[in-house]
């Protein structure tokens, strides 16, 4: 008889993990479960170095849900783990969370110092992949500030960055801000290329929550050109998508930006339909 069945091992909590991590970009409902299924079991056996490295995951996932208070806790239990523990890496991913929520939460001068810091040990480790991930959401803070200079230096940094290691995620999800600068320079064409360079890279990686996206970035475009019927497919495939992958936030921004599709075609009822479809989302997820 086999002694080890039904034993929770610590090669299945890091399966989990894995599994979690995978499930992020198509299912975020199945990625928390695994997550807090693997939270569990690394407890059971007393596996700390996991746990912390679960709590980390879940304050990701937690973030892109839009449950702000959970996902900033998650990371603060973390980031003491790591603290005692000297992990800088660790310290690097929590601050990031730590970050984005503050960021998200409009604490955007606390999420740029967190955010700065986590840069920092990122590019004292030479985490390549690390710094581009943060290189990206730095750039969206100044962004914020309408400091579009060093806005631009982040993002094409990101893409400098994440072509080193050919990482075309993170490479993809630079241009879509950087699209929008360029939208706002009226750089219209230069705004398309880029997004379509997106769209292409997201769609090779499988990264459906990107995708959604991208494709959201490529709708402002034709919003620009007044290319009202090319948004309107765009916008609804973006929330497709979205719903598939669980992203609230984007799916909040979808709706927001069809409404106001619609009202500048003159369909009052579709826009007063996803504008109030946005404002529930925004009111039951505190997205603001």
């Amino acid at each position: 008889m086999n002694s080890f069945i039904g034993t929770v091992t610590p090669v299945q909590v890091d399966q989990l993990i894995l599994a979690a991590f995978d499930s992020r970009v198509s299912n975020l409902p199945k990625s928390i479960n695994l997550a807090e299924e693997a939270l569990q079991k690394a407890i059971s056996i007393h596996y700390v170095s996991a746990e912390a490295a679960i709590r980390n995951q879940l304050s990701l996932f937690y973030f892109i849900q839009c449950d702000f208070e959970k996902s900033l806790a998650y990371a603060h239990e973390a980031l003491a783990f790591y603290e005692q523990e000297n992990d800088r890496k660790g310290i690097a991913l929590a601050k990031y969370n730590i970050g984005s929520t503050h960021y998200r939460t409009e604490n955007f001068s606390k999420g740029l110092s967190f955010m700065l810091q986590s840069l920092k040990i990122f590019e004292e480790l030479s985490d390549l992949h690390n710094m581009a991930r943060v290189l990206k959401s730095v750039g969206t803070i100044y962004e914020y500030f309408q400091d579009y200079s060093n806005a631009e230096q982040m993002y094409w940094r990101c893409v400098e960055t994440s072509r080193k290691i050919n990482d075309f995620n993170s490479e993809s999800n630079a241009y879509n801000p950087l699209s929008g600068l360029y939208l706002k320079q009226g750089k219209i064409e230069d705004a398309h290329t880029l997004v379509e360079t997106s769209i292409s890279l997201k769609e090779k990686t499988g990264d459906t929550r990107g995708l959604a996206f991208s494709i959201y970035a490529r709708s402002k475009v034709f919003l620009a050109q007044e290319k009202y019927k090319e948004a309107e497919v765009d916008l609804l495939r973006s929330i497709t998508l979205h719903q598939q992958s669980g992203d609230q936030l984007g799916l909040c921004m979808a709706y927001n930006k069809l409404g106001q599709l619609y009202v500048k075609v003159n369909d009052y009822l579709l826009a007063h339909d996803y504008l109030h479809k946005a404002l529930e989302k925004s009111k039951q997820f505190k997205i603001f």
